[in-house]
């Protein structure tokens, strides 16, 4: 295939801005990080607000196998509700078997062993 005939432009990527029509933001440190009501293999990251009055922002995690997470950051998302998906970029969700056990999850870190005994480190 000729990609100069692609719809797409190819970005490198420090290039790279979503498509939010602003710069791209920082999330900043963490606040606090709760696990999907469900116990599933998500979880919610909450920052600490930029300034006084701004509401702070909110990231999530979804571990989608034993080797495999995704994460999804949108700086105008005020509420932590990424239950609506316009991704086209992760096609399967369910990449295996997902058993995990909290290793830690407290103000310094998020700390996950994922099965079969790949350990993966969250924030700190």
């Amino acid at each position: 295939m000729d990609s100069s005939k692609s719809s797409y432009r190819f970005v490198r990527v420090d290039e790279f801005t979503p498509n939010s029509g602003s710069p791209w933001t920082s999330f900043g440190n963490v606040s606090s990080v709760t696990q999907d009501p469900n116990n599933g293999p998500s979880f919610t990251f909450q920052g600490f607000s930029p300034a006084v009055g701004l509401i702070p922002p909110f990231a999530k995690i979804y571990i989608l196998g034993p080797a495999a997470f995704r994460v999804r950051f949108n700086p105008r998302n005020t509420t932590g509700d990424y239950s609506q998906d316009g991704s086209y970029a992760v096609v399967n969700k369910n990449l295996g078997d997902v058993q995990f056990k909290i290793l830690q999850n407290d103000s310094d870190k998020l700390s996950l062993k994922l099965s079969p005994g790949v350990m993966r480190k969250g924030c700190r």
